[in-house]
């Protein structure tokens, strides 16, 4: 069998919707969490496995200990992508502006790639 994982991209957020460019800090903090073009897309992913109850045990422990660290940061709550729909800033919010690929993906897609 090969072995799997789950990427889940989430933002962050007020408790008010208002979404919050955290993913240079959480990826600074939390080792499993990585940087995508835009700021407000926090990713993190499972590691690789076999066994889908241990991916999916993975995968809620690391979501719970994002909200935990958003909260401790300052009362800062995920936000799932669905809430998108919610007033937003149209502003694609480089993550890093120092990285070619991330200022490409700006360039060419804007945010209709921000899902």
């Amino acid at each position: 069998m090969l072995l799997k994982g789950i990427e889940e991209e989430v933002y962050a957020g007020t408790t008010d919707g208002e979404i919050v460019g955290f993913s240079p800090r959480a990826a600074a903090d939390l080792p499993w969490c990585q940087t995508e073009p835009d700021d407000r897309n926090i990713e993190y992913m499972t590691t690789p496995t076999r066994d889908y109850e241990s991916m999916g045990l993975e995968l809620l422990g690391r979501r719970r200990r994002l909200a935990n660290y958003l909260r401790d940061a300052g009362d800062y709550v995920l936000v799932p992508g669905s809430c998108m729909a919610l007033p937003y800033a149209q502003e694609f919010q480089l993550a890093n502006p120092k990285n070619p690929y991330y200022r490409y993906i700006k360039e060419a897609y804007g945010t209709t790639v921000v899902t």
